[in-house]
């Protein structure tokens, strides 16, 4: 599409956590990304747009019949969100369930979706945030 016009161009479609694409745009690494806003960087930020917390949870999971819930409804869940490396994203969701009126802490963090499997070795299934 672009190879006409701007021959010399490289275009890299990759996949990382907002931290690193911020160090990696203020560094001159890259020219664009798609992240959260990360404190601390000097960049230029375009709203493109805005994304749902969503709940994961097992098919079979008691709130699973509901098509939304009010945060209160996780209280006394195994709750699992982001590690720290997603920093950002953790403090909107902290602040969201604050402003709901509910005070969940994380009682894990993971950086890989992926790798969970059910049934996990918790004693019941784990929620994230919504």
């Amino acid at each position: 599409m672009l190879r006409d016009e701007l021959k010399n161009i490289e275009v890299t479609v990759s996949s990382d956590y907002s931290p690193d694409l911020a160090a990696s745009l203020a560094r001159g690494r890259l020219d664009r990304a798609f992240l959260r806003v990360e404190p601390g960087y000097d960049l230029e930020y375009h709203v493109v747009d805005r994304e749902p917390l969503i709940v994961l949870m097992p098919s079979d999971h008691r709130l699973t019949a509901k098509q939304a819930i009010h945060p209160r409804e996780l209280l006394g869940e195994i709750f699992i969100g982001g590690a720290n490396k997603a920093r950002v994203l953790r403090a909107v969701t902290e602040d969201y369930l604050r402003r709901s009126g509910v005070d969940i802490k994380l009682d894990h963090g993971t950086t890989a979706w992926t790798t969970w499997r059910w049934p996990c070795p918790w004693s019941h299934p784990p929620a994230g945030g919504r």
